[in-house]
């Protein structure tokens, strides 16, 4: 399951946010796509809180039922991402990159642009830790401290409340605060959160708020 995953990530990882940006500057509008990231990122993580609600109370049923379920919506979602009109990604009279063509183009912009190296370093290395905790070790964790799989739910909906506001509220601090700071503080609490998971298990979850917020301010003011 965690193959499929993966590769399916893959996939929608980047792509989601490139259609977005792709879309906006067809529009004349990609000054927004910061703003616009922020509202798709708080929807995604409003969408995932209501589902671990209904996902805790099947898999009090049929835990089988929850993969069921999310493998049928995969299918649906492919066929309607399918079906969805791409922007135009040159302009008039512009050769359209090949696949490769695309990836030296990819690296050389890394190469000479020190924010693009930074964001591509954190998003590969530095959030690996919170993301593992989050989506692998939280329902061994739950099961470790005694929490029921009916109440892991709530447990859920909370983290993703505390995403859908780091995500509305990320580039609202464009401007007020220097990237650096936004990133150097997230990337504290992010650490800080995650040391306290270690240290102190318990059925609250303490730390695991402050690695979600932390993890969607410091990702989307970075983009």
């Amino acid at each position: 399951g965690y193959a499929l995953w993966n590769t399916s990530f893959a996939f929608v990882s980047g792509a989601d946010t490139a259609l977005l940006y792709d879309s906006l500057k067809a529009d004349g509008r990609e000054s927004e796509a910061a703003k616009q990231s922020g509202r798709s990122l708080a929807i995604q993580q409003a969408s995932q809180g209501i589902a671990a609600l209904a996902g805790a109370a099947l898999a009090t049923v049929d835990i089988t039922l929850c993969f069921t379920l999310c493998g049928v919506a995969a299918v649906v979602s492919a066929g309607l991402i399918l079906s969805a009109k791409e922007p135009p990604r040159v302009e008039e009279g512009e050769d359209q990159l090949g696949y490769w063509q695309n990836l030296r183009t990819g690296a050389s912009i890394a190469a000479r642009r020190p924010i693009v190296r930074t964001i591509l370093l954190l998003g590969a290395t530095f959030f690996v830790v919170p993301l593992i905790v989050y989506y692998f070790l939280l329902q061994p964790y739950a099961l470790e401290v005694g929490l029921p799989i009916a109440a892991l739910g709530l447990v859920v909906v909370g983290i993703q409340a505390a995403s859908v506001a780091a995500s509305w509220l990320a580039y609202r601090t464009e401007g007020r605060f220097a990237l650096v700071t936004v990133v150097g503080t997230c990337g504290v609490l992010v650490t800080a959160a995650c040391v306290v998971l270690a240290v102190r298990p318990s059925q609250s979850r303490p730390g695991q708020g402050f690695v979600e917020v932390a993890m969607h301010t410091d990702l989307n003011d970075s983009y």
